[in-house]
């Protein structure tokens, strides 16, 4: 984190709001994310347990995340 990324996070009263960090910064952190799901696609689309979660749903490998808890 750059200095002005910091003292702009401390300078928010809500360090969890939307706007505490920069929609550059967010946009490249939500860019990552996908990348890594894309990459775990690729792993664990190999799996037969995953190939049959997969084949109940058509919109599995959209909403797939290792460690994303889903409600």
């Amino acid at each position: 984190m750059t200095p002005e990324e910091l003292d702009r996070l401390l300078a928010t009263d809500d360090p969890l709001a939307e706007n505490a960090f920069p929609k550059e910064l967010r946009d490249r952190w939500r860019e990552e994310r996908e990348q890594v799901r894309q990459r775990c696609v690729k792993l664990f689309s190999s799996s037969p347990l995953y190939q049959a979660r997969a084949a109940k749903d058509p919109q599995y490998w959209n909403n797939f995340y290792v460690g994303l808890v889903k409600p």
